[in-house]
């Protein structure tokens, strides 16, 4: 690993694994069985003999320059008795080992403890659950207070081993244990009424698991030793993103979510959101979804699963790997049968599998002892060898072109090819409605903004005060042109002496006192306030000023209103076009008034459409490629077992993916299903994963 963090805190949880799968109190007969037995005295001497089975036992297949290794010693084992020929049933564990000792062993045999004695915590009260216990928390630290702990780190014991002090040390350390053990579990009246005292001691190797522990640890180690970069797990190892980032705006991403898994509930706001996020996230990105019971994160999970499907369908892609799994056996059975069931078949053209026997969206992949079981009602590994059969292969092509033919009612469909091709230009012209969606939107709201910004909220009410102003603007100038026509001809009929003597002071004053009378008994209010305002003009000049200013604030105003008919034009148009493009995809007409509605129903109508399309794209790529691999596929069923090199198992994959988007499994069972052979040498392979080696 290229990150010295990352790889300190994988080594920890490896080892963090090992130790709680190897140190529990109350394990069952097939776990004890994986044990060495030891003479009961072996706790008090502190070592094997140097020339045992057991100690070459914990040796093997180590390197020679191991001179340590960590082991749990259990110093004694109680099995459950028999009565009437039958165990005791209920709470009770099958084997109870009380005290367990991790120890360092080296070469020569000799102990020397890595932690402290202890009383496993699942045999200490109080428990979550009515599980069998010996004695308390509380009791066990009481004693830790009193009795200090003696245990080593790998490099002290290695230095107190080559100075001979480990003798001495384990003196302590026994002594400390036979109390623990006398104080705390001695007494214990349901250890000596249900159990058997087998007298004996146990060592296991810490390493020594269970099967499917096993797997993590050593996909564990292979993490650890990869020269390359993974990212997610640096990123989850190290958490790398420590500040807040922000939130994705869902309707930016209404093309991207282009896949749903049904035609009746659409997302919930929170699910929509979450899923805008999860398909902008970068390679090694980590999302956390949080929700009790009943929530929609299975729905969720689903829907993602759909939108991943469909882009890679519109790219031309390859499928993505998508797994869901879980530690927990009942979330990772929700899932595959929330596969088999909440993907949404009906009496639609498009719906479900035009291949015949697939009744999944998801596969199953189990661990290798329980397949037969699960086989009968998931889709397994099994289920997909079967469908790779050369005669299943041949009805199956001939049912998907029938169905082709039927649906899209055009009989030159008479190829997978060309059914592809098909399938991926409905999906082509089905996705650019999100283009055309958008766009109209976008063209009613920038109609719809220039309109509130220009006229207001009450379009109608504003135009009609315009009209309303354009009117009295338009009496006003005609009243006063009536009376520039009247001036004009007072003007006229003055006398010609009138004006020749108008030097003479008294001429002057009857004059201004017969205009000034004209103007009162004659003018308009408007006019009189125009000659008054500009009472040093002459007022034939003054009023035609006015005039043209009115006649420009009419003609200014005119222009107003014809623009706001034009944009209100626009607007009209515009709801038009977007009542058009979405008319065919709701159920009514009133149903999305906006864009955040919009996108609801595009879930159960655009998107659903596009995911059942998708279906049917991947399956014309399964048979093309299952065509394309053909000799492959007739070995792997004539040789009975598929072929483990990565030239194979890629492929392999990425062939299933595309009859179920998801795979379902366990943690622990998936890294013995991601393998693949390696070559080392002549004859000689290795297992390998396939994190970072599905694509290309």
């Amino acid at each position: 690993m290229s990150s010295i963090g990352t790889g300190q805190w994988l080594r920890y949880w490896r080892n963090s694994l090992a130790d709680a799968e190897s140190s529990k109190g109350a394990i069952t007969l097939k776990e004890f069985h994986r044990h060495l037995p030891v003479a009961a005295g072996t706790l008090g001497i502190g070592r094997l003999e140097e020339d045992s089975r057991e100690l070459a036992a914990l040796f093997k297949n180590e390197p020679k320059n191991v001179q340590l290794v960590q082991v749990v010693y259990r110093p004694t084992a109680y099995v459950l008795k028999h009565e009437h020929g039958k165990k005791y049933t209920g709470s009770s564990p099958e084997v109870i080992t009380p005290v367990v000792c991790t120890l360092w062993v080296n070469r020569k045999g000799f102990f020397l403890p890595s932690s402290s004695s202890a009383i496993p915590r699942d045999l200490l009260s109080p428990q979550n659950d009515d599980k069998f216990t010996i004695t308390s928390v509380k009791s066990l630290d009481h004693f830790l207070d009193e009795h200090t702990p003696y245990y080593y780190s790998e490099q002290e014991a290695l230095s107190l081993f080559e100075t001979g002090q480990a003798t001495e040390l384990w003196s302590r350390y026994c002594e400390i244990t036979r109390s623990l053990f006398k104080a705390l579990c001695n007494d214990s009246a349901l250890l000596k009424e249900r159990y058997k005292n087998e007298k004996k001691g146990y060592l296991l190797k810490c390493d020594v698991v269970n099967n499917s522990t096993r797997n993590v640890l050593k996909l564990y180690d292979w993490l650890n030793d990869r020269e390359v970069s993974i990212p997610l797990a640096e990123n989850y190892a190290l958490a790398n993103h420590n500040t807040y980032q922000p939130c994705i705006d869902s309707l930016s991403t209404m093309a991207t979510r282009c896949g749903h898994s049904n035609s009746k509930f659409p997302l919930a706001d929170a699910q929509r959101d979450a899923l805008a996020q999860v398909l902008a996230m970068a390679e090694g990105d980590i999302l956390a979804i949080n929700g009790p019971p009943g929530t929609g994160k299975t729905t969720f999970v689903l829907s993602v699963v759909a939108s991943m499907w469909v882009n890679a369908a519109l790219k031309e892609q390859e499928p993505p790997l998508i797994i869901a799994a879980s530690t927990n056996n009942q979330a990772v059975t929700n899932i595959i049968e929330a596969f088999g069931k909440d993907f949404e078949e009906n009496d639609g053209p498009l719906s479900g599998h035009w291949l015949p026997e697939i009744k999944s969206y998801g596969g199953y992949f189990p661990a290798s002892s329980l397949e037969c079981e699960a086989a009968k009602n998931y889709q397994t590994a099994s289920f997909y060898r079967t469908l790779e059969d050369p005669e299943y292969l041949e009805q199956a092509e001939l049912v998907f072109l029938l169905k082709a033919k039927q649906v899209f009612d055009d009989a030159s469909l008479n190829s997978v090819l060309k059914v592809k091709k098909r399938l991926h230009a409905e999906l082509k012209a089905c996705h650019r409605q999100f283009e055309h969606l958008q766009n109209a939107w976008h063209e009613l709201e920038r109609t719809k903004n220039r309109c509130n910004e220009e006229i207001g909220f009450t379009p109608e009410i504003v135009k009609e005060n315009k009209r309303v102003e354009i009117n009295a603007l338009s009496h006003e100038l005609e009243l006063v042109s009536q009376d520039l026509a009247q001036w004009k001809k007072f003007r006229v009929d003055e006398s010609i002496w009138l004006t020749l003597l108008n030097p003479v002071p008294l001429i002057a004053r009857k004059r201004r006192l017969l205009r000034e009378l004209f103007i009162g008994s004659y003018f308009s209010s408007t006019a009189q306030d125009i000659v008054n305002i500009n009472d040093v003009v002459d007022p034939e000049v003054a009023l035609s000023q006015w005039m043209e200013n009115q006649r420009k604030s009419i003609k200014k105003s005119e222009l107003e209103l014809e623009n706001w008919n034009v944009l209100l034009a626009e607007k009209t148009l515009a709801e038009e076009l977007w009542r058009r493009i979405v008319l065919p995809l709701i159920p009514t007409t009133g149903y999305a008034t906006n864009i955040d509605e919009l996108d609801k129903v595009l879930d159960i109508s655009l998107r659903f459409k596009l995911f059942q399309l998708a279906v049917h794209y991947w399956e014309a790529r399964w048979l093309l490629d299952c065509r394309e691999q053909e000799n492959d596929l007739i070995m792997q069923i004539q040789s009975g077992k598929e072929k483990m090199g990565l030239k194979l198992v890629r492929p392999r994959w990425l062939r299933r993916m595309k009859l179920t988007p998801c795979i379902v499994s366990t943690l622990h069972s998936l890294p013995g299903h991601m393998t693949f052979k390696a070559f080392e040498e002549e004859g000689k392979f290795r297992d390998d994963y396939l994190i970072n080696e599905i694509y290309p």
